[in-house]
């Protein structure tokens, strides 16, 4: 078996984007989780006793400086009106035939000045007619907190998401399979397994992702396959992989009872399928001496890509033909 791990990662942004919004879920609890956690913190620290007590001590520097401006304009009232009195007494004793037109443009402008600053001294007395409105206490703030730590969380989350989505070394589908390591895919059974909401397949139809085979239809499509990519004259076929025994076992026990199918019917010789836990094992090594081909079966967000590339080897160090993949 020649097989070359020539891989470089590259980052599939529209998996990505794929990934995030299927873990949606998860990104709402995390989301609620910090705007609970910010707005119970900002309630809590809160003091409602505190916050009055500022409140009417702003009240009451206010009614004192309202009260100051009152009396400084009450005595800018009075002393223009003296004034006013003063420049009116003037007036009237003044001599108009002997009084020149100069002097008398100046009283006369004194006076208008005088009588327009009591005007502007009595309006501004006047608005202080009404009362200091009381103070209202401000609210806690804990709403607008709870909606910063909402968006936070969801932004926390995205981020983790996409963290273990670069970091995570997991078989995450059958194309990671094919891409990395060139495996044909003999069956899925991801998508027939995988229970979708209608938020999910709203999600699959936005991505384009089709729902996979019923589980019946993906035992045919195994089979059908495995039939297909099998060698002339293979009898012996080993199942292992890093997924776990009940997988395995599972694989094989679907391609025994496949075995009298149509897609077996073509094949010279009734192949036996026999399954192992783990290709590391010593009794799984000793098994591959006697077997013509091996079916690697694997387990979505279990098996992890470095094992399978350590098995690979073995197989290509022992010259074993892998016939190709099952992905539970």
């Amino acid at each position: 078996m020649e097989q070359e791990n020539v891989y470089e990662d590259e980052i599939d942004l529209k998996e990505l984007l794929y990934v995030i919004f299927r873990k949606w879920r998860g990104l709402i609890i995390c989301a609620l989780v910090f705007a609970v956690a910010a707005g119970g913190y900002k309630y809590f620290a809160f003091s409602a006793g505190d916050a009055e007590a500022e409140a009417m001590e702003s009240y009451e520097k206010a009614l004192a400086d309202r009260e100051k401006a009152r009396a400084d304009l009450e005595t800018q009232l009075e002393s223009s009106e003296a004034v006013l009195k003063l420049l009116e007494g003037y007036a009237e004793g003044v001599d108009m035939q002997n009084i020149s037109v100069e002097d008398l443009a100046v009283i006369t402008e004194n006076m208008l000045s005088v009588q327009d600053r009591v005007k502007s001294v009595s309006d501004a007395l006047d608005s202080f007619s009404e009362e200091e409105p009381m103070p209202e206490v401000p609210s806690s703030g804990a709403v607008k907190y709870g909606a910063l730590g909402f968006v936070l969380g969801g932004f926390l989350g995205v981020f983790a998401v996409c963290v273990s989505y670069l970091m995570s070394d997991k078989v995450r589908s059958m194309k990671d399979l094919q891409r990395r390591f060139g495996l044909r895919s003999l069956g899925s059974f991801e998508g027939a397994m995988k229970r979708n909401g209608p938020i999910d397949r709203l999600i699959d139809r936005m991505f384009g992702v089709k729902g996979g085979p019923s589980i019946e239809e993906a035992c045919g499509i195994m089979a059908a396959n495995t039939a297909n990519y099998l060698s002339e004259g293979s009898k012996k076929i080993l199942l292992t992989g890093s997924a776990a025994k009940a997988d395995v076992e599972k694989a094989a026990e679907i391609l025994r009872a496949q075995t009298e199918g149509e897609g077996f019917l073509n094949l010279p010789v009734k192949p036996e399928f026999i399954s192992e836990e783990l290709i590391t094992d010593p009794k799984t090594i000793r098994a591959l001496a006697s077997c013509d081909e091996v079916i690697l079966v694997e387990r979505k967000g279990v098996s992890r890509m470095s094992d399978l590339e350590e098995e690979l080897m073995l197989l290509k160090n022992l010259e074993k033909k892998v016939t190709g993949a099952v992905l539970f």
